[in-house]
């Protein structure tokens, strides 16, 4: 069976009966008049279905037998894909998710219409999880907002927790996915210490990292990149990477490569000195042959 289709009849199964759960992979945001920032699904969405596209939608409905699952995602528009991009097709998405029932997203609406006025639905889970009281709503939360001023007698739940737990305990293929994430990231460090000596700056030692990702198959880094000198390695969540680094001083890194949607995230801290670098290059010279062996010892050991 797709993991996908196991973990969408794993969360019918904790829907009691009378109860849905809807979620939205949520909109792009604009950062220009015409440019959007990168778009980020849905982590909870993206769990389920194996897409990470915009403006789709799931809705798991307990709410009359059998429960049903079903994927929404945009209509092609071939003038739109001209600028855009192709959309996924129907046939796609059915193979990435393994959902059966696929619609166009214009009709979720009236699809959960349909189901409040016809069916036995007491209460409804939205992703409305919140970092900080500040933060500003989430796409998910505003659904959820509007749904519940829509049917204020169904009571409104957190998908968030259910999700999450089930999100803890990853299966095999998360955690390959996980470990070449892993991978990736440690050959980016290593590329980082080979590269490190005084007088570069921390944003230099950063593209070696992003570079050496990219070139290995990552889709994107993990979040922004800490690349902090001196002082600035100090500051937990120290974003600038404009210091020049000074001989003796410590680096420190904490970075990830993300692969698939799965993030490594490790921290390391590497000491900036002239001496390690020759010392580095006097070792390399030394004790590897032309031909790349290692030379035989001499004498007793």
């Amino acid at each position: 069976m797709n993991p996908y289709e196991q973990r969408c009849r794993r969360v019918l199964d904790q829907l009691q009966f009378g109860e849905m759960m809807v979620l939205y992979s949520g909109e792009s945001v604009a950062s220009s008049m015409d440019e959007g920032f990168e778009f980020e699904a849905n982590h909870h969405f993206f769990y389920l279905t194996g897409l990470r596209r915009e403006n789709m939608a799931l809705v798991l409905a307990n709410t009359h037998h059998p429960a049903h699952v079903i994927l929404f995602i945009e209509e092609p528009i071939p003038d739109m894909e001209r600028w855009t991009g192709r959309r996924v097709t129907i046939d796609e998405a059915k193979a990435v998710s393994g959902i059966d029932d696929v619609r166009y997203i214009d009709s979720v609406e009236s699809l959960i219409s349909r189901c409040v006025a016809r069916e036995t639905v007491e209460a409804a889970y939205f992703d409305c999880y919140r970092n900080a009281m500040g933060d500003t709503d989430s796409y998910n939360m505003q659904k959820a907002k509007r749904f519940a001023q829509q049917y204020p007698t169904i009571a409104l739940r957190n998908a968030h927790t259910m999700l999450s737990a089930m999100r803890m305990v990853k299966d095999e293929d998360e955690i390959k996915t996980l470990e070449r994430a892993i991978a990736i990231t440690d050959q980016g460090l290593r590329r980082v210490l080979a590269t490190l000596e005084p007088g570069r700056m921390e944003y230099q030692q950063q593209a070696e990292f992003e570079y050496e990702i990219r070139m290995r198959g990552a889709e994107r880094v993990s979040f922004p990149t800490i690349a902090g000198s001196g002082i600035n390695g100090c500051m937990l969540h120290y974003g600038t990477n404009h210091c020049k680094l000074e001989d003796g001083k410590l680096l420190l890194l904490d970075l990830g490569a993300r692969v698939e949607g799965y993030c490594a995230d490790i921290t390391r801290t590497y000491r900036s000195a002239a001496s390690i670098r020759r010392a580095r290059r006097r070792f390399t010279t030394s004790c590897c042959a032309p031909t790349g062996r290692w030379p035989r010892p001499r004498g007793r050991a």
